[in-house]
């Protein structure tokens, strides 16, 4: 059956500080039908250093249902994320290599290249808007987000359910060779702060 990823997390939990966190390391997910990894109503996941490769829809998924700033995805590389062949024409569903609905604890270091669609489609943190600097830290290059030769490179959900006095915020970001734009986002509820973003 073609929906069904190759390794799906189903309500792993709702507590944030859940020791020891899931943790898929390592692996390699070629020719994935529909997807690679999903993750609904996860917390306390960690994903590094895999390799995702053909995947059909989307590499790494973290739904709405997941718990906020509680799932690490670093060191990821993802190449060729494409549309699935029997996927319906009457209705473009959106995919990426990294499709996260909730803003990560921690993302960084991860690669996608050559998404037919876009390759990060993100929840945006939210930060204070004030005057000076963004909080955020220095990075080394090999921190970088990086979309290489994807539709569109990064994509920004809607960072608040309603108007917000807050800004979201694009931290180490790197898209070059994007068929469209590399950042976009439409129905922003807050003001966009980009830092280290090329």
């Amino acid at each position: 059956y073609y929906q069904a990823p190759a390794l799906y997390f189903l309500m792993l939990g709702k507590s944030v500080g859940r020791e020891p966190a899931s943790r898929v390391e390592r692996c390699l997910f070629s020719f994935s039908q529909s997807g690679a990894i999903e993750a609904k109503g996860a917390s306390s996941l960690q994903i590094v250093n895999n390799v995702f490769h053909r995947t059909y829809r989307t590499a790494v998924w973290i739904t709405k249902e997941s718990v906020p700033y509680s799932i690490s995805v670093r060191a990821n590389l993802a190449l060729e994320t494409l549309r699935h062949p029997r996927e319906s024409t009457a209705w473009v569903r959106h995919f990426a290599s990294f499709l996260l609905e909730v803003p990560p604890l921690y993302l960084s270091g991860n690669v996608a290249a050559g998404s037919t669609d876009t390759g990060f489609v993100l929840r945006p943190v939210l930060e204070d808007c004030n005057a000076g600097g963004t909080s955020a830290s220095a990075l080394e290059e090999e921190e970088l987000n990086e979309a290489v030769g994807c539709l569109t490179g990064f994509f920004l959900l809607r960072a608040c359910k309603d108007l917000c006095n807050s800004c979201a915020v694009l931290h180490g970001a790197a898209a070059w060779k994007s068929s469209h734009a590399g950042v976009i986002t439409a129905d922003q509820s807050a003001n966009i702060r980009m830092h280290a973003v090329m």
